[in-house]
C-alpha cells in the first residue's frame, strides 16, 4: 500500500504514485467529452467541452472518482 494521498482527483493533476494510490480506492473514470465547433463570434471553441469538464469536477468533489484530462 501506498502511503501517497490522492490529490485532486483531476488525473492531469496527479503523479502516478497518486494515481496508483487513487485506484485502491476508486475503479471510477470519468472522460468529459464535448464537441469543438463554432458558437459565432461572440463564444470560444471550447465552450462545449468546458460544461462536461465542470461537471466531472463537481462529481469528483462528491465522490471517490477520477476525471481524466
Amino acid at each position: 500500500m501506498s502511503d501517497t494521498k490522492p490529490g485532486s482527483g483531476r488525473v492531469a493533476e496527479m503523479t502516478w504514485p497518486e494515481i496508483e494510490a487513487a485506484l485502491e480506492e476508486t475503479r471510477t473514470l470519468l472522460v468529459p467529452v464535448g464537441s469543438t465547433e463554432q458558437h459565432g463570434r461572440h463564444m470560444p471553441l471550447g465552450v462545449d467541452a468546458y460544461m462536461p469538464e465542470a461537471i466531472g469536477a463537481r462529481v469528483i468533489a462528491r465522490s471517490s472518482a477520477l476525471l481524466a484530462p
